[in-house]
């Protein structure tokens, strides 16, 4: 198997190195350090690659022997990562003719429907200091992350039941009489992800 470093020598095509933003508080990644991941990129998986995940930007980054890349969505290098032990997929997430496609985590797959997570952080603009309070740098802050359902191509939000019941085309009080009888929650992924697998199920 070529190593990584092999890849983008003779390809380079996904990679944009990156520079330091050490301007603002906080972090835009879900984990500063590095974590070792898998990259499936031209058919070929590579093992053992240093990555975090940049959830303001929706984009990966890997560490090299040379320096830290950015995996670029819009070149399609690697089509799948695995990191911190959920499956990344490139998906279109805007409805509508215009195509925007990020990295997102799997949670459930199917025939017709799949689940997915996109992680969020956003950024607080900085704040002068208006002579009676004190300046404010711009920050990084986490926001609870966004689910959707994805139906033969076409994503939508997950809202509570009302926008299940939309997505699966079902009356509501079935959502919530599925909820009730098992006891679930849907700000709960686990429970969310076994919804979403049922009705699925019944729409084969």
């Amino acid at each position: 198997m070529m190593s990584l470093e092999g890849y983008i020598t003779s390809s380079g095509k996904y990679l944009m190195q990156i520079g330091d933003d050490s301007e603002v508080l906080g972090s835009p990644y879900l984990a500063d350090s590095f974590k070792t991941g898998y990259l499936h990129v031209d058919g070929d998986w590579y093992k053992g690659a240093d990555l975090r995940y940049d959830a303001f930007n929706a984009v990966f980054e890997v560490k090299l022997s040379d320096g830290i890349f950015m995996i670029s969505p819009e070149s399609l290098g690697a089509d799948s990562i695995i990191y911190n032990e959920e499956l990344f997929v490139l998906k279109d997430v805007l409805p509508g003719d215009m195509m925007r496609l990020q990295y997102v985590a799997v949670l459930f797959s199917g025939e017709k429907y799949e689940l997915i997570k996109k992680y969020r952080i956003r950024l607080n603009n900085a704040v002068p200091t208006d002579g009676y309070s004190e300046a404010k740098p711009a920050e990084y802050r986490t926001n609870p992350p966004e689910y959707m359902v994805i139906k033969n191509h076409v994503p939508a939000d997950v809202r509570g039941a009302r926008s299940l019941a939309d997505i699966f085309s079902v009356e509501r009080k079935h959502i919530r009489r599925f909820l009730k009888k098992n006891n679930y929650n849907l700000n709960e992924e686990k429970d969310l992800v076994e919804v979403v697998r049922h009705f699925a199920s019944q729409d084969i």
